[in-house]
């Protein structure tokens, strides 16, 4: 009698694993752009909402608020005078790589009005943002691009 034992040999498995291995190859970069995509998508929708709260803060007290960035606690601040009223990390693997506003901080008198227009560039991977505050209005845009490096 024979043996009727249904089993893969190594020959098969080592196939299985290389083709395994190769979708999973091929797949990868673009599930870790996935993931950087979101987290920098993220980080837009926290620094818009900072923001929008920053200059509504302004005007519903007729002070002078003030949105500053710091890279070395990896937060965002929202100030009113010498206090701190609200404050937000950044999300891991994200950085601001730079801002055009004098000391990375966007300030709004008492009116919600900015003191200038600027924008804020932020990175995750290869995918770049750049949020934009207008002068005088203070109403921000968003503007995505994407850096391919092969």
């Amino acid at each position: 009698m024979g043996d009727n034992s249904r089993a893969f040999t190594a020959i098969e498995l080592a196939i299985i694993a290389s083709l395994v291995s190769i979708i999973f190859m091929v797949g990868a970069p673009k599930i870790g752009s996935h993931f950087d995509s979101h987290r920098l998508q993220s980080f837009d929708r926290i620094i818009i909402a900072d923001l929008r709260y920053a200059q509504r803060q302004s005007y519903m007290n007729w002070r002078e608020t003030r949105l500053y960035f710091s890279n070395s606690t990896r937060k965002i601040y929202i100030k009113q005078g010498r206090k701190i009223i609200k404050s937000d990390p950044y999300p891991e693997g994200v950085k601001l790589d730079y801002t055009n506003f004098k000391s990375n901080e966007v300030k709004f008198n008492e009116f919600g009005n900015p003191s200038a227009g600027g924008s804020i560039h932020i990175s995750c991977g290869g995918i770049k943002h750049t949020i934009t505050v207008l002068p005088v209005t203070g109403r921000v845009k968003l503007y995505e691009y994407e850096r391919h490096s092969f």
